[in-house]
């Protein structure tokens, strides 16, 4: 989780998570492979090769660790920056449009016991 001490201001909580994700544009045919940064149950930050304009709807493909099965949702761009001038290397903010209801809901209690444990783990220390 990052440094910040403030009170948490999201709907959702977030957690920071390396895991494999697919996306391609809407419009495009072809697949690209990257990982997010974070998630929660409703959107993520994941490392793409380009700049999408805000807006922008992706096709997502991610496998979660609490499930052998390949969730796909639709998600709408919020935010997209290149990190470094001259690599293709950006960060690219999407919120969750589409996603059945049991995907939505399976997330949530998988980042709450992360989310959890982490607080367990601060106590103990």
């Amino acid at each position: 989780m990052s440094n910040y001490a403030g009170q948490e201001r999201r709907a959702h909580p977030r957690i920071d998570a390396n895991y494999v994700v697919s996306y391609r544009s809407v419009d495009a045919g072809y697949y690209d492979f990257s990982q997010t940064k974070n998630v929660s149950a409703t959107g993520a930050k994941i490392s793409t090769d380009k700049v999408f304009e805000r807006g922008s709807q992706l096709m997502m493909s991610m496998r979660w660790p609490f499930s052998g099965v390949r969730m796909e949702m639709k998600a709408e761009v919020v935010d997209s920056r290149q990190l470094v001038s001259q690599y293709s290397l950006c960060e690219t903010r999407v919120r969750f449009l589409e996603m059945p209801e049991g995907d939505n809901r399976q997330i949530a209690d998988f980042i709450q016991q992360r989310i959890a444990r982490a607080a367990g783990r601060k106590l103990e220390q």
